[in-house]
Parts: structure tokens; sequence; C-alpha cells
């Protein structure tokens, strides 16, 4: 599934004047989860005055739901969308979002900090600062200065790194209009010349960095249900999970379809299985061999998992498939093939290492 928070902000960035949306989405060769498909109908209401109604995907081997246009509510106006000061002078919500301030607990390079400010003061040189990083006060002093080749990057890390940890602040700042919400926003706190903007004036460091974390974070389609918990296919979780109505000559061709690369894992690439991956995969075919050696308990997994993803990442190159941001499709032989060699915790580690 694309963004669908990267597709909006890409259309609220762009400059048309006119937009083109298609009589059905998801009806034919494409289904969409119920959840997601009422959330899509709620997002087209009110961003463009287009009324759909959720139906059901009758296609043959489409599980799922779409969508079909009723009408379009002509001149409806979008709402207006107001930026605020985000900072701990702002609203209960900008003081969350602000880096300073709050306790809005971030993980960062394998440390929790108490907040975003106390990671940035800790890393702003590119290089651990201890007596930052035990500073109690509410800016923590330490004995590095800031690097400027690097402290913009710095932020935005870790301003994404806390967005992926708080999905309810994704989530907020969704609901009051992405990026618009925070290009129309500024973050005025002691007139910091880079990190700030007042009247205009100011680089708007601070909110230049937050839009390219939300945007970052953005990328992973954060979903949520109507409590505001991130669904399966969020930063939390980084996979999406289906179930396929038919066995698995039909699972398989479906998974071949949606992703990008297919990825077999596999000791015996002669078994009908593996024709059939390699056969419905096509080009977008990757087979990645397991090789084992005799020791004195049987045979055990001797692949090595950085060899094997050096390879794969060459095999990838060299067929010009993709290497970022890729719909990934694990395929391979089963454990009921590889339970001579060795056993499934076995085979899940390997695999964890190596994706």
């Amino acid at each position: 599934m694309k963004a669908n928070l990267q597709m909006f902000a890409r259309l609220e960035d762009s400059e048309y004047d006119k937009m083109v949306f298609p009589f059905e989405i998801a009806l034919g060769k494409a289904a969409l989860p119920k959840r997601f498909a009422n959330w899509l109908k709620n997002q087209l209401e009110a961003r463009y005055g287009i009324i759909t109604e959720v139906e059901k995907n009758k296609t043959p081997g489409y599980k799922g739901y779409g969508l079909r246009v009723q009408e379009v509510v002509e001149n409806k106006k979008a709402p207006e969308i107001k930026g605020e000061n985000i900072s701990s002078r702002g609203s209960e919500f900008a003081k969350k979002l602000t880096n300073y301030g709050n306790d809005v607990k971030v993980t960062f390079k394998g440390r929790e900090f108490r907040n975003a400010e106390h990671a940035y003061q800790t890393w702003k040189s590119g290089e651990f600062d201890e007596d930052a990083y035990n500073s109690t006060a509410a800016k923590p002093k330490g004995n590095k200065v800031v690097n400027k080749k690097v402290s913009d990057s710095i932020m935005v890390d870790i301003l994404t790194a806390k967005l992926q940890q708080h999905p309810e602040l994704v989530k907020g700042i969704t609901d009051r209009g992405g990026v618009t919400y925070l290009k129309a926003s500024t973050h005025d706190v002691i007139g910091d010349q880079h990190w700030e903007t007042k009247n205009g004036k100011g680089d708007n460091g601070f909110i230049n960095a937050l839009i390219k974390a939300y945007q970052q974070v953005s990328k992973n389609e954060v979903l949520f249900d109507d409590d505001g918990n991130p669904l399966e296919n969020s930063p939390e979780f980084n996979s999406h999970f289906t179930q396929s109505s038919g066995g698995y000559a039909q699972r398989t061709e479906e998974n071949a379809e949606w992703s990008d690369v297919t990825l077999a894992i596999a000791m015996d690439f002669s078994t009908p299985g593996e024709k059939k991956t390699k056969k419905v995969a096509k080009d977008k075919y990757v087979p990645s061999e397991l090789s084992f050696a005799k020791t004195v308990d049987g045979r055990d997994l001797v692949s090595s998992p950085k060899e094997s993803a050096k390879h794969i990442l060459e095999y990838l190159e060299a067929n010009d498939l993709p290497t970022k941001n890729v719909n990934l499709n694990i395929a391979g032989n089963g454990i009921y093939t590889l339970k001579s060699y060795l056993t499934q915790a076995q085979l899940n580690s390997y695999v964890t290492n190596l994706i």
C-alpha cells in the first residue's frame, strides 16, 4: 500500500488548481481493509467534498473493500488550516510537540532521554556529551559545543524518533492539517535566529526539522483506529498483514503481485512451491541460497546473514530492482523441507538477522 499521508502531503504542497479522482477506488484488482476504506472515505469528504460509499470488492480473488463516488459537493470550502506557536507557551498539544519543557520521553541512539531537548543537547556536537546527558537542567548543560554542520540533521533524527515512538503526535499533526499546519506554525521561544521565527524573521530551523521528521514518518503509512491506536501497518509494526481468501497458489500470486521484490530463501529451489513462486514473481524473483555444513550434532546453518545480505544487494542492483522503501515478499522453503537441517527458531533467527 502506498503511504496515504505522504500522498495527501504531496497534494497539499502541489500548485495544481484541479485534481481528478476515479469514480471507483479499490473495487477492481485491488482491495482495502475496511478500517482504511472508512478512513479514506472521511478524508476525501473532509478535504475535497467527495462523497463516497464503502462497498465490498466483488472481484474474484480480491478480498476487502473499496469506495464508489456518489457525488461531489461543489464549491465546498476546504477547512481553514491554522498554525500555532509550537513551544512550551502554546496549546497542550504544542507543548508535547515541541522539544523543550515537557516530559515526552524519546529513545535515541540506545539511550532514553526525558525529552527531545535533552537528546539534542547531548548530541548537538555530533558526539555523546556525558555532562549534558547527566544534567538535570531544563536546558541541559554540557562541555561540547554545537557542530553546525550536523546539528540540523541531528534534530531531524531526534524528532523522527520521537514521532515514531509517540504515534499520537503524528495523528495530532495529521488531524490539524499535516504539513500545511506545520508550515503555518512558528517556534517562538527566546528569539534564537536559527531555530525560531518571529514576525517573519528567523530561519525557522525547528519547524523545518519537524516537517522533515513528519514526512519521514509519514512514508511508513501511519494508520490509526478510532481510539488513536496505530494499526498493524504503522511504524510501530513494520509489517503489513493480509489473509488470502484462496489456497497456496492464490496466496503466492497475490504476494508476488503486491511486492516489489520476492526474496526466496531456500536450499532446494526445485520444489513445486519454489517453481510456482519463481514463475509468478518473474523478474522480481531474488534467490538466496542457504548453505549447510555437517557438525558433530548433525547439520547447522552456516550461511552468514551479512554475506547473504551483501549478495542480495548486488543482485538487486545488477537487475535494476529497488533497494530502498521496498515492498518485500519473503518466500522460500518451509520448515517441512528444512527440518532435517535446522529448527524453526534457528531459521527465524537467520531471517531476522538477514532482514
